[in-house]
């Protein structure tokens, strides 16, 4: 399989994700990802994340997801994340009285993820807050 114009590799190693192309090792976590911005030799490393957050402070208890103050702006700057192949799957995680979400997200390293994701303007107002960003290492299917 090529992804994206790259060269083949075994099954293993190989994935390709909607948008930007990118190659990654399930042995490892670590994937090269060709950003369509740069020149088209640029690769860059990147790294799996899986993010948690859940409803903060400012969360109105008696309003649903989409009634919470900031949803409009909320929401487009999540869009914009998957758009520009940061944000690869994300959504509410159900089962709990409290509102919580999960992304799986793509990035060269975990302080420029964190720098993105306090740009939400659900973080910076506290109706969101980040419980959780760490390394995933997917082995099994692929995005």
């Amino acid at each position: 399989m090529s992804c994206g114009g790259q060269a083949p590799l075994p099954a293993l190693l190989r994935g390709c994700l909607n948008g930007p192309a990118w190659v990654g090792s399930a042995l490892t976590g670590v994937a090269t990802f060709r950003k369509t911005d740069v020149s088209e030799d640029a690769i860059v490393a990147v790294v799996l994340f899986l993010v948690r957050s859940e409803q903060g402070p400012a969360w109105d208890a008696g309003r649903p997801m989409r009634e919470q103050a900031g949803w409009g702006e909320h929401a487009a700057f999540m869009n914009q994340l998957v758009e520009r192949g940061v944000v690869v799957l994300g959504g509410p995680v159900g089962g709990s009285p409290r509102h919580r979400a999960l992304l799986v997200a793509r990035s060269p390293s975990e302080a420029e993820l964190r720098n993105q994701l306090e740009q939400d303007p659900w973080m910076r107002t506290r109706i969101l807050r980040l419980t959780s960003l760490e390394p995933w290492d997917l082995l099994l299917g692929r995005l």
